[in-house]
């Protein structure tokens, strides 16, 4: 198949215009999403991570729903480049009985969405390449992360003494019918957990020499919650959803907010399980604090801390208001291209 025979295809063509309507769809979830954090910021965890994960789906399944409204209204990319076309006028032979007194009939002017159609045309036809280039390189990005993972299990050093003792009884104690592996890692400065099929908590060294029981029991509480909630499985799909549709920065908004509920639930189940506030929000702090020797990125580290002691110290506070002017421009800005582009695009299921 050509090049000209690619874009000029009915896949080709419903996969730009699921594109460009995605955009302003994204930003309409976007936004409802972020109303909808707002209104639960006093709810429960567990219920803001059951909305985040639900905008989520939600988002993840519009572009289905669009191409296949896109695919059902029968258009293809050459009834859109020639819907307006000017259609060709007959010529007016003159008059055989001279010029007459009849007036010339009046020019009716260019529709004005007619005439930015052909550069929304062009628009749907570039867009798949930016599509071509960007997804595979976010992918190569996620295999790479997998790739990290397991170079992390292999060179790990398995642990079987008290510590690994601890692990199976709080496994047990959270109902975990799977095993779940424990080592130590140099290349770590901060817990993390790997794997879906073989989960394997990581521990840096530090875990040994300088933490207490208390705090090691805290940290494998809040990764067997990881595992008891299958939040890698999760976080592996949202990584897919991230790349297949990284062109809306929608979808990596609402992605965020899922992990940060996330983590708030699990810090939640530990704070339920010892009734240790104060000694898990010190924790929390120490395991934030960078490093100097360079480390993997993990669980602990690559999420807000902030809200998370705040919340686990003092759970029924408020979070920090925004300001109202803030908030208006921000859905201005949201709200102008969403109509300009929803207004320019023609009706699904129309020729």
């Amino acid at each position: 198949m050509t090049l000209g025979a690619l874009t000029g295809s009915t896949p080709w063509f419903v996969a730009g215009w699921t594109m460009l309507h995605f955009l302003w769809v994204g930003a309409l979830a976007g936004l409802f999403a972020a109303v909808l954090r707002r209104a639960l910021r006093h709810a429960r965890p567990e219920l803001r991570y059951t909305a985040a994960l639900s905008c989520l789906a939600g988002t993840a399944l519009a572009p289905v729903l669009i191409a296949a409204a896109v695919a059902g209204s029968g258009a293809t990319a050459n009834s859109s480049s020639t819907r307006f076309a000017t259609p060709p006028v007959a010529a007016i032979p003159p008059s055989i009985h001279g010029p007459s007194s009849t007036p010339p009939p009046e020019i009716v002017p260019i529709e004005p969405r007619a005439a930015i159609r052909p550069r929304i045309d062009r628009l749907a036809t570039a867009l798949p390449w930016i599509w071509a280039t960007g997804s595979p390189a976010t992918f190569a990005w996620l295999a790479l992360g997998l790739i990290g993972g397991e170079r992390l299990r292999r060179k790990a050093q398995p642990l079987n003494d008290d510590v690994e003792r601890l692990c199976r009884r709080l496994s047990e104690s959270l109902g975990i019918a799977r095993r779940v592996a424990l080592g130590i890692s140099e290349r770590i400065a901060t817990p993390i957990l790997i794997g879906v099929v073989r989960p394997l908590i990581l521990l840096p060294p530090v875990a040994l020499k300088g933490w207490s029981a208390e705090q090691i029991e805290m940290v494998l509480l809040h990764e067997l919650a990881h595992v008891r909630r299958f939040d890698n499985l999760v976080n592996l799909l949202q990584r897919v959803l991230e790349s297949v549709l990284f062109f809306q920065p929608a979808v990596w908004w609402i992605s965020a907010w899922v992990r940060a509920e996330r983590e708030l639930c699990c810090d939640r189940l530990v704070i339920a399980q010892t009734g240790r506030r104060r000694p898990s929000a010190q924790l929390l702090a120490a395991l934030a604090t960078p490093c100097p020797a360079p480390c993997v990125a993990s669980a602990a580290a690559a999420h807000p801390v902030v809200d998370r002691i705040r919340r686990i110290l003092e759970p029924e506070i408020p979070p920090m208001k925004l300001r109202r002017t803030a908030v208006a421009c921000a859905a201005a800005l949201t709200f102008l291209p969403t109509l300009w582009i929803g207004s320019s695009f023609p009706r699904l299921g129309k020729n």
